[in-house]
């Protein structure tokens, strides 16, 4: 049904106008019933016969899987529930199909037809006819091309069953299969958005859950992989903990870290790392919490809360110092630099920027001794010396082009842009942050997008054209909000005076 016509049914059912009284909580609950009449009906006739409930109580109620089928019975027990009307369908599957109801339960979002695949143990083209079978009696509906979601309500019937009929062994192994299959295929995504990129070493998985990982084939692709299975990613991670396999936990986290970066959804970016750092520190894994601590200290200073990004940072630094991991120290040192910076401490960032250089200079490919470089000429072009930034900043765009690496050269062309607008040279300041927007879109990098066209609005500003700096701004504004960024206050600001005197050189 459709979300008006459930909630018309379940307010006519349960006597009362809860649409009107408690729509929030009566949306819930009708999503959690799946929309489904008979499921509304139960639910309707059981706040009917307790109408002291509220309905926020009974969304609160509905709001896990554990108990969700017996909620929904009847208080007639003549009248058939949800639970005993999908068991009809159940019943009559092959056994095949049956195993598959309950071997895929387990999994909260969409699955990926390769997926369902590794987690039974079959050939693609056999599982494609075991799902379609699933398909034909409604059990299952197929999302998008190849991709497979289950209604709350026979994925609770489905976790019911599986628990019951299926051995823990055989429902831990086909845990273990998929958690592979997403780690491999992350670390693949992650790989194609980022070659140049570090990431932790990966444990084997087994040949047939290895021909079934997907290598996405371009860099959009590898965006649309990780946009898709984003959703399962806190779940894999608590599943991968409770089955004791710790290190794919937190690897789990660091390999979407790319991703992460890239789309800032803050709330799954901070819980995911607190999660997996918590993970590795209880593991002992004190690798695992130094990627991790890494990684969160790197959102926190996104999000311009630095009292939680510097100790987790600073905890990075000295474990990454105890086990010897250089290079794991010079980008936390990188991280830290950037915080530095954006909080006006230009000395303390060019500190960190130049230990980080001096490291990578003797343990790194170029990538990273371009990105110490980019860091330091940034804080040189900060503390007043432009000419000297203008050579670090060079030196870093050259490494970055020999590397190949996009993200890298439109962070160096940036910053260029902003030296060269404090050398009071402003077509090249502009040449050069044009160059860094037009990578910035091709990778859809839209934080990325919104910064140079911060900047470039700042140029236009100085030099006297207030409707481009104004246009500039306004769409800066939109990307920022979008993201829930918090240098939209910065945009924001600047704004609102751009109708002052202007500047000039």
């Amino acid at each position: 049904m459709s979300p008006d016509d459930a909630l018309t049914l379940l307010s006519a059912v349960a006597g009362r106008n809860w649409v009107r009284e408690q729509r929030e909580a009566a949306a819930a609950v009708a999503d959690r019933c799946s929309r489904v009449p008979l499921a509304l009906r139960a639910i309707g006739d059981r706040v009917a016969a307790h109408p002291q409930h509220s309905m926020v109580e009974l969304a609160g109620e509905l709001a896990t899987d554990e108990g969700l089928l017996d909620t929904l019975e009847w208080h007639d027990p003549s009248v058939p529930g949800v639970r005993e009307t999908i068991s009809w369908s159940d019943k009559l599957l092959p056994s095949q199909p049956r195993q598959a109801l309950r071997m895929l339960g387990p999994y909260r979002a969409e699955i990926d037809m390769r997926a369902a695949a590794a987690v039974m143990r079959w050939p693609l083209p056999h599982t494609r006819r075991v799902l379609e079978r699933l398909l034909n009696e409604h059990l299952l509906t197929e999302t998008t091309h190849q991709r497979y979601r289950m209604t709350d309500l026979v994925r609770a019937y489905a976790t019911e069953r599986a628990l019951q009929d299926l051995p823990q062994h055989e429902r831990d192994r086909a845990m273990q299969r998929w958690l592979d299959w997403y780690l491999h295929s992350a670390a693949a995504a992650s790989r194609m958005l980022a070659p140049h990129r570090d990431l932790p070493a990966l444990d084997a998985c087994a040949p047939e859950v290895d021909a079934l990982v997907v290598a996405p084939q371009d860099y959009h692709a590898a965006l649309g992989w990780c946009a898709r299975e984003l959703p399962h990613l806190g779940h894999a991670i608590d599943r991968a903990h409770a089955l004791g396999h710790h290190s794919t936990a937190w690897k789990l986290a660091v390999v979407y870290g790319t991703y992460l970066e890239l789309r800032r959804p803050w709330q799954t970016w901070i819980s995911v790392y607190s999660t997996a750092t918590e993970i590795a520190r209880v593991s002992q894994d004190r690798a695992g919490e130094s990627w991790c601590l890494h990684h969160l200290g790197s959102a926190w200073a996104h999000l311009r809360n630095y009292d939680a990004a510097l100790p987790a940072l600073a905890e990075a630094i000295r474990l990454r110092a105890e086990i010897e991991d250089q290079q794991g120290l010079a980008w936390s040192r990188c991280v830290l630099g950037a915080m530095f910076l954006d909080m006006g401490r230009y000395s303390d960032g060019h500190e960190q920027f130049e230990q980080a250089w001096q490291t990578f200079t003797q343990v790194a490919p170029a990538y990273g001794t371009a990105s110490a470089l980019a860091g330091l000429g940034t804080a040189q072009q900060r503390l007043g010396n432009a000419e000297q930034a203008r050579g670090r900043l060079t030196d870093a765009l050259r490494l970055f082009d020999d590397a190949g690496a996009r993200d890298g050269a439109a962070l160096a062309l940036l910053h260029l842009g902003e030296t060269f607008h404090a050398l009071r040279q402003p077509q090249r300041a502009l040449d050069y942050v044009e160059r860094g927007i037009r990578i910035r879109r091709e990778l859809d990098d839209r934080s990325g997008i919104a910064e140079c066209l911060h900047v470039r609005a700042q140029i236009l500003h100085t030099s006297g054209d207030l409707d481009a700096a104004r246009a500039a701004w306004t769409e800066a504004l939109s990307l920022f909000d979008s993201l829930a960024d918090p240098r939209a206050s910065d945009v924001r600001s600047r704004l609102a005076t751009v109708e002052t005197t202007v500047q000039g050189y």
